[in-house]
């Protein structure tokens, strides 16, 4: 405990070694409370005014001292503490062992590695420094073999093409979820305005053939591209490279692959066709509609039929006319 005067400073770690002791007394207290507040490295601070002094508490963060971190063959040191936001000498807060566990199993699950294991201890000494040790178990590298697309009926190939799935591409769990919608939007734009897709998770294999995807990931539109073979051959060298062993695995029909589960559930197909429309085209008339989003039922047809002829209105089409029937599953606009 300092005495400045009739201030008296408490801390739970040692306070800094500046001349903020000397300047702070029972005139300028409160000011100097406020400044306390904002750095970067306090908690809070507490103060108490008795008639033997004013009491300031200082709680301080303890400070990151020290990260220790072995079994990260695949990522750097340096890439791990970005991810984390951790460098040494700073501020350490509310994180436990486990937050950090699982933030790095995530990071690692993105980078390919989906049977990794964290471990972490976490010592403070009485001075406030903190000791971070992590361990890594790594594990085998997965690379993509393709969608499984539960309930769909149309072809894997055509479907990895709509979702950009590449095989031979490291699996990245954490940009699969954004598949959903590419899906989604691709069955509204075949007619099943009622499907709905939803990703389960990923489905892990041991490959039990030469996987030689690895040397040159592509998607299906390679063959309508030819030019991607030069960005597939670039990551084919770089799987080489980065993940030696895996990929040799992988190429002698003894690594492992997985790929994204979707369920689809596709409903019915309905067709649109739209007579007298010159001005739009049936596909910009199909987003208009806003039919491709809500499904087929009465209510949205009636809407449908008022955004076509806002659309019009808006263009200059102040006596257009629209009107619709439906028959089975086909929905004919009269405009």
């Amino acid at each position: 405990m300092l005495a400045f005067s009739e201030v008296f400073l408490i801390s739970n770690y040692p306070l800094w070694k500046n001349n903020f002791e000397k300047n702070i007394n029972e005139e300028n207290y409160k000011s100097m409370v406020e400044i306390i507040k904002s750095l970067e490295d306090v908690k809070d601070v507490y103060l108490m005014e008795t008639e033997e002094g004013i009491y300031i508490y200082i709680d301080l963060y303890p400070t990151l001292k020290k990260v220790e971190i072995k079994g990260n063959r695949a990522i750097w040191r340096d890439e791990i503490l970005s991810y984390l936001g951790f460098y040494e000498g700073m501020p350490f807060k509310e994180v436990s062992e486990e937050e950090i566990e699982e933030r790095l199993k995530r990071l690692y699950k993105d980078r390919g590695f989906l049977d990794a294991n964290v471990a972490v201890t976490k010592h403070t000494d009485e001075k406030g420094n903190v000791f971070l040790y992590i361990g890594v178990d790594e594990g085998p590298v997965y690379f993509t073999v393709g969608g499984f697309y539960e309930g769909a009926s149309y072809p894997q190939e055509k479907l990895d093409e709509i979702a950009g799935i590449v095989k031979g591409r490291v699996i990245n769990e954490g940009s699969m979820w954004d598949k959903v919608f590419l899906l989604q939007d691709f069955y509204a734009k075949e007619g099943y305005t009622d499907a709905f897709v939803y990703y389960e998770g990923l489905r892990k294999i041991r490959l039990n053939k030469p996987f030689l995807s690895v040397l040159l990931p592509t998607d299906p539109s390679v063959k309508r591209k030819p030019l991607r073979v030069l960005g597939g051959l670039s990551e084919g060298i770089s799987n080489l490279f980065r993940h030696p062993i895996g990929t040799l695995l992988a190429i002698t029909g003894k690594g492992h692959g997985a790929g994204p589960v979707f369920r689809v559930i596709e409903g019915q197909r309905y067709t649109f066709d739209f007579v007298g429309a010159t001005f739009f085209t049936p596909k910009e008339l199909i987003n208009i509609s806003g039919l491709k989003d809500k499904g087929i039922d009465p209510f949205s047809l009636e809407e449908a039929k008022e955004s076509i002829v806002k659309a019009y209105t808006r263009k200059g089409f102040f006596d257009v006319d629209v009107s619709y029937t439906m028959e089975g599953r086909k929905v004919v606009f009269m405009i």
